[in-house]
């Protein structure tokens, strides 16, 4: 019973290992999503109001 918890937090300390590093020009598409290299990428955490929805 304890190996299915142990093997649980080992797969969730590992995903971070898969992140990539994207290099390349960036752009501002919105308040919270950036463009690099072509690869759209949403922020995490950042609330900000969408472009076409501000006054």
């Amino acid at each position: 019973m304890t190996v299915l918890p142990a093997f649980l937090a080992m797969l969730l300390l590992a995903f971070p290992a898969f992140a990539g590093e994207i290099t390349g020009p960036a752009r501002v598409i919105d308040g919270d999503t950036i463009e690099v290299a072509g690869e759209r990428i949403c922020l995490q955490g950042i609330d900000t109001p969408a472009w076409r929805s501000v006054p």
